[in-house]
């Protein structure tokens, strides 16, 4: 790969970020497209283990 090469891959890689970022259902459609998210919305098995939340321990009771 050449300068211009990676230049433009750069260039389609910020390309693709303004487009995905531009509202919800366009990253939506991006998660679908490829491949993370199901049709109904949901993860997909292969990346449920990428969200899923670990306790941080650190909570704590605030009385109000």
């Amino acid at each position: 790969m050449n300068r211009s090469e990676a230049a433009q891959n750069i260039w389609e890689m910020r390309r693709f970020r303004r487009e995905v970022t531009a509202s919800p259902e366009a990253a939506r459609q991006a998660l679908k497209e490829a491949g993370i998210m199901t049709e109904d919305g949901h993860i997909a098995d292969p990346y449920k283990p990428l969200f899923k939340r670990q306790p941080t321990g650190c909570t704590e009771e605030v009385q109000v």
